[in-house]
């Protein structure tokens, strides 16, 4: 039998971050040409959420 259940069911916490901040950083590379393309992702907030898993 299928039991609901809600609320937050893992270790959660806050923490302060710089207002932008490096979030994801893609590095691929092109060998035929010699080149390498870095792409980033920026987050832009004051707190920002991290669960356990």
């Amino acid at each position: 039998m299928y039991t609901p259940a809600t609320g937050i069911w893992q270790t959660v916490w806050l923490e302060p971050v710089p207002q932008t901040s490096i979030d994801d950083v893609n590095i691929t590379p092109d060998i035929d040409n010699s080149e390498v393309k870095l792409t980033s992702k920026y987050f832009r907030a004051f707190w920002r959420i991290f669960g356990a898993g």
